[in-house]
C-alpha cells in the first residue's frame, strides 16, 4: 500500500493509501541476508513460498523513496499462508 498521496490530509477529506505494484525483497529480520526478490502485481498483490522461519519483507534499496517494508516480523508456519501488508512511503508530506 502505497501512501501518503495528499500533500496535507485534513479531517474529513479522505485521502486512502492505494496499492502498489513495486519490487520488493525477503530478507532476514534484520535485513543483512537476502533470501528472495519479487514483484507485487498490478494490484499491489504478491504470493511468495518460503520455507517456514520469521523474515522481513523491504524494498530492495534503502534510502530511495518510495520506501517499502513491514511494520512487524513475519512469520510463516508450516502449511499455513501469512497474510501481510507491506507499507510503502511516497515521501509526500
Amino acid at each position: 500500500m502505497l501512501g501518503p498521496l495528499c500533500p496535507v490530509v485534513q479531517e474529513g477529506e479522505p485521502c486512502p493509501d492505494k496499492p502498489f505494484q513495486t519490487d520488493l525483497v525477503v530478507t532476514n529480520p534484520d535485513g543483512t541476508r537476502l533470501i528472495k526478490e519479487f514483484s507485487s502485481d498490478i494490484d499491489g498483490r504478491f504470493e511468495v513460498y518460503l520455507p517456514v522461519g520469521v523474515y522481513a519483507i523491504r524494498s530492495p534499496e534503502a534510502g530511495g523513496l518510495p520506501y517499502c517494508s513491514t511494520n512487524e516480523p513475519v512469520t510463516v508456519r508450516s502449511g499455513l499462508m501469512a497474510d501481510v501488508t507491506v507499507f510503502c512511503d511516497s515521501g509526500i508530506r
